[in-house]
């Protein structure tokens, strides 16, 4: 992406609001919500300057920990594999001691922070020791993103670390699960025995969640199921080409679309779901309604995403709209371990 244009033909140059008009015009001009998000980040990113650089950050900016590239599942849409080798993995010593250090560096941008990977539960000792660093780094809103292979087993030390746990889960089947690539875990009641807000991450994907049906099964299973009373469905991400994702990874994304536009017509005439607001971000654009035909409502959320719009503020040297603790330790303002480094462990 060489030149985005910026479109500021709307009275607020914010793509967000509460008028479900509003949201269906930027679902109709998606490069609309994409280009004003990512204008707004721009606008109010905040000067900051770290070890010894000047950097420029959104004002609600999140630390990753990329803690590992270990996985037990191997979806086939998985946009964690990439070219510059995550799987040079520090040892646990020096990465709990980067995230102390990554939490005193970025002190002065208040990040919340998400323990991410791979899959960060599958190693238990090293599990252990990065979420004693991440109560220890008194860093805001903690965020476990897991596919829950060993959420029960250690939901003594979750509940005591994050505040929220973001479940990936892809289908409600589990043969399907399997020929994702996904290996489901047992998410039975998991609602009743965690402390954090649970919120399943579902991808729509071609064949499988893809229609309005799907959509309603995903959501019965994560509320009647797992105990969720939130669920995020996002379209799968175009990602460009030439970048750090894996050539199999891309093709994958490009043969299997799904039409969301009409599943949200659908829910729009489902008079059980109650619009609540549409926002814009960097690179993403997402809905938000109320499934109220429960005995306790359920958000919905629907989200569609570009990543050529990450690839295009990359680029551009200065602006930092995440922070990710790599691998490898490396610190750097963006997902390409290879671009905005701000140390190297």
């Amino acid at each position: 992406m060489a030149e985005i244009n910026w479109i500021r033909d709307v009275d607020d140059p914010r793509c967000i609001g509460k008028s479900l008009a509003e949201a269906k015009y930027y679902r109709t001009h998606k490069s609309h919500a994409y280009s004003q998000g990512m204008q707004e980040f721009m606008d109010t990113a905040i000067p900051c300057e770290i070890d010894g650089t000047v950097w420029r950050v959104h004002p609600n900016v999140n630390l990753y920990l990329d803690s590992t590239d270990r996985c037990n599942c191997d979806c086939h849409f998985c946009i964690a594999k990439v070219n510059f080798g995550r799987h040079v993995v520090a040892g646990a010593d020096e990465y709990v001691a980067a995230i102390t250090r990554a939490a005193k560096t970025l002190a002065s941008t208040h990040p919340s922070i998400q323990l991410t990977g791979g899959e960060p539960t599958l190693n238990t000792e090293r599990f252990i020791r990065i979420c004693e660093a991440i109560r220890e780094s008194g860093l805001r809103v903690p965020v476990l993103n897991t596919n829950g292979v060993n959420v029960k087993r250690m939901i003594s030390t979750i509940n005591t670390t994050f505040q929220h746990l973001n479940i990936s889960l892809h289908h409600y089947n589990e043969a399907d699960s399997r020929s994702l690539g996904f290996l489901p875990a047992d998410l039975r009641d998991l609602g009743d025995m965690s402390t954090a807000n649970i919120r399943v991450q579902c991808n729509m994907i071609g064949d499988y969640i893809d229609t309005y049906g799907e959509v309603m099964q995903m959501i019965a299973y994560a509320y009647h199921h797992i105990g969720a009373r939130s669920i995020a469905f996002a379209q799968l991400t175009p990602l460009p080409i030439g970048d750090y994702y894996q050539n199999a990874v891309i093709q994958y994304v490009a043969e299997h679309p799904v039409d969301v536009d009409s599943i949200l017509r659908h829910i729009e005439d489902d008079h059980r779901f109650v619009f609540e607001k549409y926002r814009g971000g960097v690179a993403c654009y997402y809905e938000i309604y109320k499934f109220q035909a429960y005995d306790e409502p359920m958000t919905v959320c629907f989200k569609y995403s570009d990543n050529s719009y990450l690839s295009w503020i990359d680029d551009q040297a200065e602006y930092c709209p995440d922070f990710v603790l790599h691998t490898d330790a490396t610190l750097c303002g963006s997902w390409n371990r290879n671009k905005k480094r701000i140390w190297r462990s």
